[in-house]
């Protein structure tokens, strides 16, 4: 190992040391609610659950219901974990340079390589559609977000980032595995190429890039527990710790009871540890505002914004 992996090796602890202490922080503060959980056991009929999971998760079925925006999202939420095994090779080569996942095999290396590529662009077609809702259409469910725009941001340039990382790296490298990287491959030859870069410059660029694309996804990892993107590490525990069997009517409270102190949820405290983690949950799509009765009669209340002002107290 040289010193750039001892740098790189500091900088990831850091940014992982930051994020485990906030997410404890997360973790104390669900500890602290006193509530009533709903339903009991959330842990009862487990194909059931993995079955919903599969579903709403994996397969995004919840949010595919609004075509446009949840083709978008999907595309996010897939491309991020078939990027996530290039972002892995890249944090491993600084440790161990030259590390790749050759070692599954040359096809279905080769193929991982092609998905990744496609999957960048599709991430980033998506970010650009998401840009022109949030800040053309404006759906009135989705409201003004500066924390969307940064996340938004942040996603695509990881993209650039990885874009100019191949395309450069193409230059450098043409005998290595990156010919199955056809969008690269075509920035390489239309953009990097007619410049005249000689490999070992080219290679440089690369480097650099990678290292770009490195402190953007620590600094994403860090931002994440302050964020609403939190939802992408609890929507999962979350799903599979819903309620299965949906109660009828509202839970009953007792009004005469002279020994209660106050009723319904007053203070954070009073929320169950579901309320809380429904809140870590909440990506603020403004899909329960558009099913609120209340809320398409024209009256001042909106569901959608309680999970706000509750993060935000």
């Amino acid at each position: 190992m040289g010193p750039l992996s001892f740098v790189f090796l500091a900088v990831f602890l850091a940014a992982n040391a930051y994020f485990a202490y906030r997410a404890s922080m997360l973790v104390r503060l669900a500890q602290t609610t006193t509530g009533p959980v709903w339903s009991g056991n959330r842990l009862d009929r487990v194909p059931e659950r993995i079955s919903t999971f599969v579903a709403n998760v994996l397969g995004q079925k919840a949010v595919l219901r609004k075509k446009n925006a949840g083709i978008m999202h999907a595309a996010i939420f897939w491309g991020f974990i078939i990027i996530t095994t290039e972002t892995i090779q890249n944090f491993a080569w600084e440790i161990h340079p030259g590390f790749t996942f050759e070692f599954i095999g040359p096809t279905a290396y080769s193929a991982l390589v092609a998905v990744q590529d496609l999957f960048t662009l599709a991430v980033l077609v998506a970010v650009l559609y998401a840009y022109y809702r949030r800040l053309v259409v404006r759906p009135e469910g989705l409201g003004k977000s500066k924390d969307a725009i940064i996340i938004l941001t942040l996603t695509g340039s990881l993209m650039v980032s990885l874009f100019t990382m191949r395309a450069f790296r193409q230059v450098a490298h043409p005998e290595w595995f990156d010919q199955y990287e056809m969008i690269s491959g075509l920035l390489a030859r239309h953009l990097v190429e007619p410049v005249g870069f000689s490999p070992a410059t080219a290679s440089a660029i690369s480097s650099a890039f990678r290292w770009v694309h490195h402190l953007l996804v620590l600094g994403f990892l860090c931002y994440i527990p302050s964020s609403k993107h939190l939802h992408v590490l609890t929507a999962a525990p979350n799903t599979f710790l819903r309620t299965l069997d949906i109660p009828k009517g509202m839970r009953k409270v007792n009004l005469e009871d002279e020994n209660a102190t106050s009723f319904g949820v007053g203070k954070v405290s009073d929320l169950s540890w579901k309320d809380t983690l429904d809140l870590y949950a909440c990506t603020e799509c403004g899909r329960c505002q558009d099913a609120c009765p209340a809320h398409n009669t024209q009256k001042p209340l909106s569901p959608k914004a309680l999970n706000p002002h509750r993060w935000n107290h």
